[in-house]
């Protein structure tokens, strides 16, 4: 089934991936792109790189940011654990592509489509605490007390990331669903 955005696009799949931070979502869009040819929607973000080879965002000043923002550059944007997070309407204009945002940004982003397939990624918080802890995070209490799970009823979709060889299964059941549309 392809979705149709409200002004202008159409014939586009669009997948939101949303959950905690720590939950594998990275490792599951990029599972996407090299297996379905998703492309990621790079956000824009005031935060600072955790190591020198992060590139799944524009990582920007909050001068530039607002600056962005005055001018309706973004489709959403969303404050998060003291930094800013938007996604560019230029970033939607492409097939087949992947959103990383929150509970508030699924939100909004589903505003602007008549159709778009939800997917909330859960594990278990000890497994999200070592996540956090081995990718250096230094906001891991912030980060763990933060939890859409309360929201997880508005998701189509619900992955249970435990074991990555069951992970990519579920991902992919999906994908056949939302096509069998």
């Amino acid at each position: 089934m392809y979705t149709h955005i409200k002004i202008l696009w159409s014939n586009m799949s669009k997948i939101v991936i949303s959950g905690p931070s720590g939950v594998g979502k990275t490792t599951i869009i990029d599972y996407l792109e090299k297996k379905y040819d998703y492309t990621r929607v790079k956000s824009y973000t005031t935060r600072k790189k955790r190591d020198a080879n992060e590139n799944n965002y524009h990582f920007i000043t909050t001068e530039q940011f607002l600056f962005y923002k005055s001018n309706n550059f973004f489709l959403e944007t969303e404050y998060f654990c003291d930094n800013l997070y938007g996604t560019s309407y230029d970033s939607i204009a492409k097939s087949n592509i992947i959103f990383d945002v929150n509970y508030n940004g699924m939100k909004k982003i589903k505003k602007h489509f008549e159709n778009i397939y939800t997917v909330f990624i859960t594990a278990p918080k000890e497994e999200i605490r070592n996540r956090l802890i081995l990718r250096g995070e230094k906001e891991i209490h912030a980060r763990l007390s933060i939890s859409d799970n309360e929201y997880i009823s508005d998701y189509q979709y619900i992955v249970h990331n435990i074991n990555l060889a069951d992970t990519f299964v579920q991902i992919d059941n999906i994908i056949r669903d939302i096509h069998a549309e």
